[in-house]
């Protein structure tokens, strides 16, 4: 059993995403086809993840499934569309709202068109199919066994919670600081587009979006806040990694399970697709006045990454202990992002693209960073065919 999770990064990390898993796929494919899409079981993403695995995904609709496409897709710019839907149609929602045509056109609709229209850049119906998704589409396909279960997981501004945009939803939402979409707007559907948007809406590019709807007016059955007014954003903002709604999912599943009945994995490999790593480079010799000014906010923002990793070994842990006492192997590969080729002089070593556009030197780096994790590729083919499983250190 295959289980996947992509962390954030933005269209660097889309793109990483979409790289390791058709690199993935095309080896462990070798000895037998669709051996390791049909071996997944469950996705879960957050931010540019979340896009990378919309773009894999997608390719599962197709009679022969066209993983170039779905790379070249997600390796696309939408730079220019975000651009100048901020110029136009935000500043003058901004300043002169009396003149706007159509209130959803926003900067996050031109991003998620703009990944449809890469993704119909070639021969195939590829980019048909990422069109016209919903969550219900793909919640019938994972149902019927067409892809795996997927996550993609947002935040909730006025709550701090995760929601899950889920395919196929927890039925029991007893964490806390949790919530379905499913359960918060019930009724409703969404695109795939924009759920994975939703998921990715981090910094200023893409806008805290609410929905819109009949029926969305009145509160919750709690008294808690009407649906209707909680914005969405990045999911990275609380784990960056993807993690806590995998282990929280397979957990629920594994417990549904009588353990008499044979059903049980025996083993689970989990396919780790981490983030661009956090790099030291705000340690300095000597420092002034005005960084005691900003410290705050620096402090904010390293505790936050260096939290998540800790919260995502601490889930990795309790997990595997918790499988242990089911008596079922749980192991991980980690196909880490290591940076940019210094080699590449406009492709940032230090820091990964803000905005949703890689340029060739940065596309160049990718396929770098793909031959040095290469050699677990063939691990992962070794765990399908044999099922051996070397465990990777967290």
């Amino acid at each position: 059993m295959l289980v996947v999770t992509a962390a954030g990064g933005g269209i660097q990390a889309a793109a990483w995403t979409t790289e390791v898993l058709a690199q993935l796929q095309a080896e462990c494919d070798k000895t037998v086809p669709d051996q390791f899409a049909n071996s997944i079981s469950l996705v879960s993403g957050v931010s540019g993840g979340s896009v990378g695995l919309m773009f894999y995904l997608g390719t599962r609709f197709q009679a022969t499934p066209d993983l170039a496409a779905a790379v070249k897709a997600s390796r696309g710019s939408s730079l220019s569309q975000v651009t100048k839907a901020l110029a136009y149609n935000d500043l003058c929602r901004a300043f002169l709202p009396f003149l706007l045509l159509d209130k959803y056109d926003d900067r996050g609709l031109a991003l998620q068109h703009a990944w449809i229209y890469n993704a119909k850049c070639g021969p195939s119906d590829y980019g048909a199919e990422l069109e016209r998704a919903t969550l219900r589409s793909w919640g019938a396909a994972a149902l019927s066994g067409r892809i795996p279960a997927v996550i993609l997981n947002s935040t909730v501004v006025e709550e701090g919670k995760r929601l899950a945009f889920s395919t196929i939803p927890l039925k029991d939402e007893s964490s806390p600081g949790f919530v379905e979409f499913n359960t918060l707007y019930p009724g409703y559907d969404i695109p795939i587009a924009t759920a994975a948007r939703l998921s990715s809406a981090f910094t200023f590019v893409s806008p805290a979006s609410r929905p819109d709807g009949p029926g969305l007016d009145s509160p919750r059955p709690d008294g808690s806040p009407h649906p209707e007014y909680l914005h969405l954003v990045d999911g990275g903002y609380l784990d960056n990694s993807g993690i806590s709604g995998l282990v929280q999912w397979l957990k629920q599943t594994i417990d549904s399970i009588d353990p008499s009945s044979g059903k049980l994995p025996t083993k689970i490999m989990l396919i780790e697709i981490g983030s661009f790593p956090n790099i030291p480079d705000y340690i300095k010799s000597q420092r002034g006045t005005f960084f005691q000014i900003w410290a705050p906010l620096l402090t904010l923002t390293t505790v936050r990454g260096a939290g998540h990793e800790a919260a995502a070994q601490r889930e990795l842990a309790l997990f595997q202990e918790y499988c242990a006492s089911k008596e079922i192997k749980f192991g991980w590969k980690k196909f880490q992002f290591a940076g940019y080729n210094k080699a590449y002089p406009t492709a940032s070593p230090e820091t990964p693209p803000l905005s949703w556009r890689l340029t060739k030197e940065q596309q160049h780096a990718i396929d770098d960073n793909w031959e040095k994790v290469a050699d677990k590729a063939k691990e992962v083919a070794a765990f399908l065919k044999e099922g051996t499983m070397s465990l990777d250190a967290h």
